[in-house]
């Protein structure tokens, strides 16, 4: 059994706090800007810190064997990645090295892949360069929207978090460098491709998906084209 720390956003990483619970290892601390991980770190009684250096001070305090990082947002600093005695993990919703950076579902969408994927893979000062733990592939549907491929990239990251639990406790995992030769990276202020009139109803349907979050935000909204935003708000049923 080992002792872990996990930071992370949105609702996400309260199931894989729950995942290692029951595994029978221990959580000694969480650290969100939201408020979900909070609340499941109150009721189960483990220190929470929004604050990322009050984190990092209670952790290297308690001593941990592994720091995930589930859905985070947040630059961790080189030093909270050292406080780990055995590794610093990162959840990544895309196949690195390709897909590297944020909101890379939306991207391969964009790109009309057929597949996709989930890494789990070690943290390193640089964003998503680390040795890959684990990789599962994601089949991209026809239909495919953002929120329904981050849903499938979330259920294979919860699945094969498990195997990787399984095999930090036994010791069995592999750490597989990444090529980065082949390293495609996606940042923040990454712009989206203006509508060219000439596109076809199919390149628009799939502009269309891969700008659907469902109810979620969406994180292109301050950053469209004009032309993207009046295609979303001209065809609200999908655009012929």
């Amino acid at each position: 059994m080992f002792r872990a720390a996990i930071v992370g956003g949105t609702p996400q990483p309260v199931q894989f706090a729950s995942l290692l619970t029951r595994a029978g290892h221990t959580v000694v601390a969480t650290s969100s800007p939201d408020a979900e991980l909070g609340e499941w770190a109150r009721a189960q009684s483990v220190p929470h810190f929004p604050d990322l250096g009050e984190f990092g001070a209670h952790c290297a305090r308690a001593t941990i064997d592994y720091l995930f990082s589930v859905v985070n947002y947040r630059m961790l600093s080189p030093a909270l990645l050292q406080i780990p005695a055995k590794l610093a993990i990162n959840y990544h919703d895309g196949p690195l090295p390709k897909y590297a950076g944020v909101f890379v579902t939306t991207w391969a969408l964009l790109n009309q892949e057929t597949t996709h994927g989930v890494t789990w893979h070690v943290m390193e000062e640089k964003a998503d360069t680390g040795d890959v733990l684990k990789q599962v592939s994601v089949p991209i549907s026809p239909t495919e929207t953002a929120a329904s491929l981050n849903m499938k990239c979330y259920l294979a990251a919860a699945r094969s978090f498990q195997t990787l639990v399984k095999e930090l406790d036994s010791g069995t995992y592999q750490r597989t460098p990444q090529n980065l030769a082949a390293r495609t990276y996606f940042g923040r202020q990454a712009k989206l491709q203006e509508i060219d009139a000439s596109w076809s109803v199919e390149q628009r349907a799939t502009y269309r998906r891969a700008l659907d979050f469902g109810t979620g935000p969406n994180p292109f909204a301050d950053r469209m084209p004009p032309g993207v935003a009046a295609m979303l708000a001209a065809e609200p049923d999908g655009g012929g």
